[in-house]
């Protein structure tokens, strides 16, 4: 009779400490944890992500042929599937970093990401990982109240976050963690939803790759999520959003009309700067790279200038 009036009260409580937590009331707050550091974005930023297509790798297609939008689309929605078994940075999803020849031997087809102004992120870095989630302990117990206690942090490594006014004790963790078990990944899910931010940003180096050109930082990416319009089952429905998306192949002709001709010599320098190779496609053969050149690839490179656009700078815990 003792042991049910215990678990009675447990239950009723919602925590061994007699505080009570629906479920509206954990999803608010992971919102509150997450608005520590969600930004918004004050010029536009690019990104890039290659995936492999032989079916289209070499041949010419349009720079905004809807197979691109088609393929984003699909990348971005593993964010938001249901994995008890997660891998990756920051779980599944599209990943995309400001530098387009980062991850060149992934695929044969390039996808540009131009995120606009305005658009909101979660920043991932500056914890005590900058790969996991920023999550207080009060909201980590309330999240255990409906996950059998099976939020633990990555690290243990604490530290204090001033929200609202109060200093509440922080930890990083894992997208898995937060989201291999059911409850949590619904919790979890409708939260990041509802704080209408369209990607993740993420360190996972030592430096940017435009160390010449930019102010020294860490190498940067984001995990790009679409815009939810409705969770199905396990998965989410998206659309763009705001991003626009463009599509690259291996092919050029050098015919093409000049505002595409420009979207690929961008690419080209962008990579050329980073890396000292020659053209990535012949059209560009023994055309040299300008400080032009070098001054458009900064203006929409994120963290190049954090100083500048103190969104992307890290935040300080």
């Amino acid at each position: 009779m003792y042991k049910i009036f215990l678990i009675a009260i447990f239950l009723f409580s919602g925590s061994a400490f007699g505080q009570a937590y629906t479920e509206r009331g954990v999803i608010d707050l992971i919102k509150r944890d997450l608005s520590v550091t969600t930004k918004s974005l004050t010029r536009e930023v690019r990104a890039y992500h290659w995936y492999k297509d032989d079916s289209i790798s070499s041949k010419r297609m349009s720079l905004d042929n809807s197979i691109f939008e088609k393929q984003f689309l699909h990348g971005a929605k593993a964010f938001w599937d249901y994995d008890a078994n997660q891998e990756h940075n920051v779980g599944p999803g599209l990943y995309a970093a400001p530098d387009p020849g980062i991850s060149e031997t992934y695929g044969n087809v390039l996808l540009e990401a131009i995120i606009p102004a305005g658009t909101r992120f979660i920043d991932m870095r500056g914890g005590a990982s900058d790969t996991q989630f920023e999550i207080s302990n009060q909201t980590q117990s309330a999240m255990n109240i409906y996950c059998d206690g099976g939020v633990l942090p990555n690290y243990q490594d604490v530290f204090s976050v001033n929200v609202n006014g109060q200093k509440k004790t922080f930890q990083s963790f894992s997208k898995q963690t937060l989201t291999y078990i059911k409850p949590c990944y619904k919790m979890f899910s409708q939260a990041v939803r509802e704080m209408n931010v369209e990607f993740l940003a993420y360190g996972w180096g030592p430096h940017n790759n435009l160390k010449n050109g930019c102010e020294r930082s860490i190498l940067s990416s984001f995990v790009i999520l679409g815009v939810v319009k409705k969770f199905k089952k396990d998965t989410a429905v998206l659309s763009l959003g705001g991003v626009k998306v463009r599509g690259y192949t291996q092919k050029l002709s050098k015919r093409s009309k000049s505002k595409k001709q420009e979207s690929y010599r961008l690419i080209d320098r962008f990579t050329r700067t980073v890396r000292g190779r020659k053209a990535k496609w012949s059209n560009f053969d023994n055309q040299a790279v300008s400080s032009n050149d070098i001054d458009t690839i900064k203006s929409t490179a994120f963290d190049c200038q954090s100083s500048v656009y103190r969104e992307e700078a890290i935040p300080q815990f």
